[in-house]
């Protein structure tokens, strides 16, 4: 489905609010594409630890965090990776937004599937399980938060502008976990989404915002791919032995579990590798 975005409206919405609706965006194929790939990786995936969040490659090496070759081998799915990188028709609109918001140059910060299970399983599955919700140790709400936050919480301390781009895959509502906004522009007001699947919500890295549990009886699904205009960098400085110093700091507001105190604590940890290892995920999307 063809939307006549207004770009004027989209950039001033999010540069006065923090965030834009743009209903339908995903058009039924890409929509169709994602939700398969979703269940794909949800459950194949081999990840030990409970968690709603779901990332389709695990990137522990520089490799896997700046060349979008070796990523796209990991990803094994040409098609979603299209849509992430703009080369089909979908991911072309898709990132003329993106760079309508950040500039020309992008790169890939984050992706990840979200899926909230409902509260009431009635099955076992991999990963989730009845008994993990009872006991709450799955994450199903995202306490108040910006996106910028956690880069700070993990060592990024001074992060470049990033933007969000939430693509819901089921209908989203109150009910099942759906996103909470804070404006910029009037913090005090409160603006909850209730949208269909295929909308795309987009969300920019300082804007406060929270999500709830899943209270209803099936899985929300949402596709997040994260875009920076810059490379975002880990602070840290070379020591005597060539070895790097990573400087982590435990202050920032906002994470599933905090309220937003933080608790200010630091430290610094010495690791073996070179500079170009210490960048988060940055692959260049090209023009």
């Amino acid at each position: 489905m063809e939307l006549n975005l207004n770009h004027e409206d989209i950039l001033s919405t999010v540069a006065e609010k923090g965030f834009c609706i743009l209903p339908s965006f995903l058009s039924p194929s890409d929509l169709a594409l994602l939700q398969k790939d979703c269940n794909f990786v949800v459950n194949n995936s081999s990840h030990s630890i409970p968690s709603c969040i779901y990332e389709p490659v695990e990137t522990t090496s520089s490799k896997h965090r700046t060349d979008s070759t070796v990523y796209g081998d990991a990803r094994n799915n040409n098609s979603i990776l299209s849509l992430l990188l703009g080369r089909n028709k979908g991911g072309k609109r898709l990132l003329e937004i993106v760079r309508l918001i950040l500039g020309d140059e992008v790169y890939v910060l984050n992706e990840q599937y979200i899926v909230k299970p409902p509260s009431f399983c009635s099955k076992k599955r991999k990963r989730i399980e009845y008994n993990d919700i009872q006991m709450n140790t799955i994450t199903t709400s995202f306490a108040w938060h910006r996106d910028a936050d956690y880069l700070r919480r993990a060592g990024i301390l001074h992060p470049e502008p990033s933007l969000s781009v939430w693509c819901a895959l089921d209908d989203v509502d109150k009910m099942n976990g759906t996103l909470t906004f804070a404006p910029l522009d009037n913090v005090k007001d409160r603006v909850t989404i209730k949208e269909k699947a295929g909308t795309v919500v987009l969300i920019s890295s300082e804007v406060l915002h929270c999500s709830s549990g899943n209270q209803s009886k099936h899985d929300r699904r949402v596709w997040m791919p994260q875009y920076s205009a810059r490379p975002q960098r880990w602070e840290c400085k070379k020591v005597t032995d060539g070895s790097i110093s990573v400087s982590v700091s435990g202050s920032g507001s906002g994470s599933d579990n905090d309220n937003g105190n933080g608790n200010g604590n630091g430290c610094t940890v010495e690791v073996e590798g070179k500079d170009d290892e210490y960048v988060a995920l940055a692959i260049k999307v090209e023009n």
